[in-house]
């Protein structure tokens, strides 16, 4: 007989395969615990955070939304109603 056979009738594969389960979920268990406290624990931190990231957003939109309102027109002057633009001259 074969060792892989014999490993197989002996039980060997089971007993390795419910210790991985239990393995394995007791790693969920842990993690799912570890997750629970780190959102506990850092919830005013991540929502400063998310505030932060949004104002930073709306003073750049505006501030690029006030900057092009004063820009203007770049050639120096405003041309006349079917006047073509000639660079130069």
């Amino acid at each position: 007989m074969s060792k892989a056979a014999e490993l197989r009738r002996s039980g060997f594969w089971t007993t390795v395969v419910l210790y991985g389960l239990a393995v394995a979920a007791l790693v969920f268990i842990l993690k799912y615990f570890e997750y629970r406290y780190w959102i506990r624990d850092l919830r005013v931190e991540v929502y400063i955070g998310v505030v932060a990231v949004l104002f930073t957003a709306l003073g750049i939109w505006m501030g690029s939304k006030a900057v092009a309102r004063q820009e203007g027109p770049r050639s120096g002057g405003t041309r006349r109603a079917g006047e073509r633009y000639a660079p130069g001259g």
